[in-house]
């Protein structure tokens, strides 16, 4: 009878030991797979700050050519203001100077000659 008990007993022992073996095999299995899964994302987080790290690169140099591009519009625009200014004056002088002209050859009893059209108004400037 003791002998029959010992058998269960080791019996299930065995079997215990035997699911238990199996379950270890299967976590062991479940571990690697998430090690590699961790191996997999780990590449993938490292490419990912590379392409992250070079957009930043790409971001700075092209707000740097915007900040140029805009320091150059703003010079253009003072240099057209400039530009604008000289032909107004200048327009301002020929119209004087054809004046002058006009009210000389009246003094002297001509007739005016033909002179240069009348400079015609400068174009507005876009906004």
């Amino acid at each position: 009878m003791w002998a029959a008990a010992w058998n269960a007993a080791q019996e299930a022992i065995k079997t215990e030991r035997d699911g238990l073996t199996a379950a270890r095999r299967e976590m062991e299995k479940e571990r690697a797979e998430l090690a590699q899964e961790i191996v997999e994302l780990e590449a993938k987080l490292d490419a990912s700050e590379g392409e992250r790290a070079s957009l930043a690169k790409t971001l700075e140099a092209e707000t740097k050519r915007h900040r140029e591009a805009e320091e150059k519009m703003g010079e253009l625009k003072i240099a057209n203001a400039r530009l604008e200014e000289r032909i107004a004056n200048t327009e301002k002088r020929a119209d004087e100077l054809r004046d002058q002209v006009t009210r000389l050859a009246h003094k002297q009893g001509e007739a005016p000659q033909a002179s240069a059209p009348k400079a015609r108004p400068a174009p507005k400037k876009p906004t």
